[in-house]
């Protein structure tokens, strides 16, 4: 279980400007007459989503030509097609995957740095989530973690250790990982929520689908 976590930019209003985006008919990225899977024909069969896939689309491309390792976003981008192919006919479920797939792909190339607050990334007002980092050493850092996922929330706060570009944290039932993962933060979880207190609620399996953080 994982939910991708980004440093906030300092520009104000990103999330909003995204989902405020223009519902007017507007092509795929691709052929439509070609749409293989039933998640492209899904989208390609309804305006709007079909006009996040054509956001995406540009936004990919910008990102990628600005990209320190290209071949790791690359890598990166088929993972997120498999994780939207999941999603089958299901236009909430590709929406939110493509809201938060346009997110994401702005904090891709901004420089990473462990040490600061970073935010879930979110299409739902009621799945949010803070993690504020210190670095405490050249291969330790402290957090502090905080969820809400609906009518539930939860905290934890601990030590993690660093290495390479993970970091981990570990107690009886509960196990993180933090992993720069293309300029933003993923949380990978093994143990109960009860143990990790509100580690849960960062998961791809939250009901926004989970963006990354």
């Amino acid at each position: 279980m994982f939910a991708p976590l980004v440093r906030p930019l300092r520009a104000t209003g990103l999330l909003f400007a995204v989902l405020a985006c223009s519902q007017g008919v507007q092509a795929s990225s691709f052929d439509c007459a070609k749409a293989a899977s039933s998640s492209e024909k899904a989208l390609c069969a309804d305006p709007y989503t079909a006009s996040l896939d054509s956001q995406l689309g540009k936004a990919w491309k910008a990102t990628l030509a600005k990209a320190k390792d290209p071949k790791a976003l690359r890598l990166d981008q088929r993972e997120w097609l498999k994780e939207r192919d999941q999603c089958a006919a299901d236009l909430g479920c590709l929406r939110s995957k493509y809201l938060n797939r346009l997110v994401a792909l702005r904090y891709v190339n901004v420089p990473f740095e462990w040490q600061g607050t970073w935010q879930r990334v979110s299409v739902s007002p009621f799945y949010t989530g803070d993690l504020v980092i210190r670095r405490t050493g050249e291969d330790r850092l402290s957090f502090d973690l905080s969820a809400m996922g609906g009518a539930n929330s939860g905290s934890l706060a601990g030590k993690a250790q660093i290495k390479g570009g993970e970091a981990s944290y570990s107690v009886e039932g509960c196990n993180l990982r933090f992993t720069q993962r293309n300029g933003l933060l993923q949380v990978s979880q093994e143990g109960d929520s009860f143990a990790c207190g509100a580690c849960l609620l960062y998961t791809s399996d939250a009901a926004d689908d989970s963006l990354r953080v």
